[in-house]
């Protein structure tokens, strides 16, 4: 459970409700009278961050946490339950009042997608940097898959110039005559 303030009552476990409802002897049906969007209920959650130090996640603490999330998963994980739970983790420590569960997983989704895309980015340099791979990678993709065997043409066989090897003009074969 996400440490913030309720916006409704249903938000919070009934359980707890009864027990501090008998801790100061009131009964739990005198919540439902609470407006929790009052302009009082407001002042009061204020009062409570400035007395703790906590304050409410702003548009710039979004942007500061998706950053720290990019460079934490960007190479590990995925999904969005571990991340949450790392994402909460300085937020603690910031004491940054999470938002809703709908905003925090728009900054995972957002996250998650900078994360593929330095990834994606990291393979690129590395594919462009080692053209010698490059035209391997090619020879891979570009065999003829009729062919039984890995190792070169059979006796007799005869074999055309390998995909690095061909002249600029030739053409690579289409897709569909290879998978045939």
């Amino acid at each position: 459970m996400a440490r913030r303030f309720p916006k409704m009552p249903l938000e919070l476990p009934r359980d707890a409700v009864e027990h501090v409802g008998c801790q100061v002897g009131v009964a739990t049906s005198e919540l439902a009278q609470y407006d929790f969007t009052s302009r009082t209920a407001k002042r009061y959650r204020s009062e409570i961050r400035d007395l703790t130090g906590w304050h409410e996640c702003t548009g710039t603490d979004m942007v500061k946490l998706t950053s720290w999330l990019v460079d934490e998963i960007w190479h590990d994980e995925r999904r969005e339950e571990p991340i949450r739970a790392e994402l909460l983790r300085p937020m603690r420590v910031e004491r940054i009042e999470p938002p809703p569960a709908d905003q925090l997983s728009a900054v995972i989704r957002s996250a998650v997608h900078q994360a593929e895309e330095r990834a994606i980015g990291e393979v690129i340099a590395r594919l462009e940097g080692a053209a010698r791979c490059t035209r391997r990678l090619d020879a891979l993709v570009f065999t003829d898959p009729a062919s039984d065997h890995c190792c070169g043409p059979l006796s007799g066989e005869k074999q055309g110039p390998a995909p690095w090897n061909r002249a600029p003009h030739q053409q690579r074969p289409p897709i569909a005559q290879t998978l045939e």
